[in-house]
C-alpha cells in the first residue's frame, strides 16, 4: 500500500534499537528509521527530535502500511511512519453522513444529465418521480393548467 494514512496517536511507549524507533499506541507498533540508505537522517527522525516526543502526548502521523510474510510463513503488517507532526497539522478523518448515493446511483444520475444535455428533452422526462400537477386533492393544476416544476 503506497498511500499515506493520517492518524493521531497517543504514545504509550517509545523504543530505540539499532537505528530504528518504535512507537507503541493502542496495542500496535509503528516504526521509522533514523537514517536513509544514503546515511542522511529521515524526515520522521528529524521531526521526532524537533518535537521532543514523549510518552502520554498525542501526535499526528502519516503511516504507510506494508504486508509481508515472516520466516514462519505468517502474515505481518508493517506500519512505517513517514511523517510526524502536531495533530492539528494532519487531516482528520470525517464521519460518513447519511446523505450519500451509491456508485450505481451516481452513474445513473450522470447518464441522465448527459441525456438531458445531448437531447431536446424536458427535465421531467429525465428526473424520476416528478409530478405534472401539484399535489392537490383533484390533481388539477392552478388555473386548470398542468403543473410545471421547471418554469
Amino acid at each position: 500500500m503506497d498511500e499515506l494514512t493520517f492518524i493521531t496517536l497517543t504514545i504509550e511507549g517509545i523504543e530505540a534499537n539499532n537505528g530504528r524507533h518504535v512507537i507503541k499506541s493502542g496495542g500496535k507498533s509503528y516504526s521509522f528509521f533514523e537514517k536513509k540508505k544514503d546515511g542522511t537522517e529521515t524526515k520522521a527522525f528529524q521531526k521526532f527530535k524537533k518535537l521532543n516526543m514523549q510518552v502520554g502526548q498525542s501526535y499526528g502521523f502519516g503511516i504507510k502500511e506494508a504486508t509481508s510474510t515472516n520466516q514462519a510463513g505468517q502474515p505481518v503488517t508493517y506500519r512505517n511512519i513517514a511523517v510526524i507532526g502536531p495533530p492539528q497539522d494532519f487531516p482528520q478523518p470525517t464521519q460518513p453522513t447519511q446523505d450519500f448515493i451509491t456508485r450505481a446511483e451516481f452513474g445513473e444520475l450522470v447518464d441522465r444529465v448527459r441525456k438531458l444535455e445531448n437531447q431536446d428533452i424536458s427535465p421531467k422526462d429525465i428526473l424520476p418521480n416528478q409530478q405534472s400537477t401539484p399535489p392537490d386533492s383533484q390533481g388539477i393544476g392552478y388555473q386548470n393548467e398542468p403543473y410545471n416544476p421547471y418554469p
